[in-house]
């Protein structure tokens, strides 16, 4: 978890852009609520084109490669002796439900450097391994959209009483991750949303990210909190 966000939103700004239907999955908190979207005007600019399908891992234009259409999601039921008592069978979504999910996956780069991930050395089998894990299951409920994005190594956390300095890196070290979560949410809200509501998901780095989406890209309005 970013231990200064207030040091990279800092260097952001926004301005309105639109209104949507959103349900946000965070971590322990849960929003429901009628947002408006605001549009990115950063000093810098994700290097990554969201465009190309090899820079997601979940997306309706992969078609068949798509991982959130190929894994079981069957469910093993299991009784008090660890048995398996019965088993539940769910079909992922092949059409527009009405419902996106939107999930940005954990740090999974474990090198002790501080760093930024290439997209080039994106572990994808780890990265597929913790979707699967985590997320997979929602799949049923509508299409899934995760991007790959240059992540901070875990090493950009490994500072357990960080000085002004480390704190300047970290949240450079965020910013480039940042500017690619925006780049891909951004992608999908002016191509593929098509006023659907929204799972948000994320979780570790991942959730801090959609807090920045949250707190930078979106207005909430007439909010709903449940703990």
């Amino acid at each position: 978890m970013i231990k200064n966000p207030d040091i990279l939103l800092s260097k952001l700004y926004t301005t309105p852009k639109k209104a949507i239907n959103c349900i946000f999955d965070l971590q322990v908190v849960i929003l429901i609520a009628l947002i408006v979207v605001t549009s990115a005007s950063a000093v810098a600019q994700s290097s990554v084109n969201y465009d190309l399908p090899q820079n997601w891992m979940c997306h309706p234009i992969l078609r068949s490669t798509d991982i959130a259409r190929q894994q079981s999601l069957t469910l093993a039921v299991m009784s008090s002796d660890l048995t398996v008592d019965t088993t539940i069978n769910y079909t992922a979504a092949t059409t527009n439900t009405g419902v996106d999910i939107f999930y940005v996956y954990p740090t999974i780069d474990l090198d002790t450097i501080s760093g930024n991930t290439r997209m080039s050395a994106i572990d994808t089998n780890a990265a597929k391994f913790v979707y699967t894990e985590q997320v997979g299951i929602y799949a049923q409920f509508g299409r899934v959209f995760v991007p790959y994005y240059q992540q901070a190594t875990i090493g950009v956390f490994m500072h357990p009483t960080p000085t002004e300095q480390d704190k300047l890196q970290q949240a450079d070290y965020m910013e480039t991750a940042y500017l690619d979560i925006e780049a891909a949410f951004d992608n999908y809200l002016e191509k593929y949303n098509m006023g659907n509501k929204i799972i948000l998901m994320g979780h570790s780095q991942g959730a801090d990210l959609m807090r920045f989406i949250l707190r930078k890209n979106l207005t909430i309005t007439l909010p709903f909190y449940q703990n």
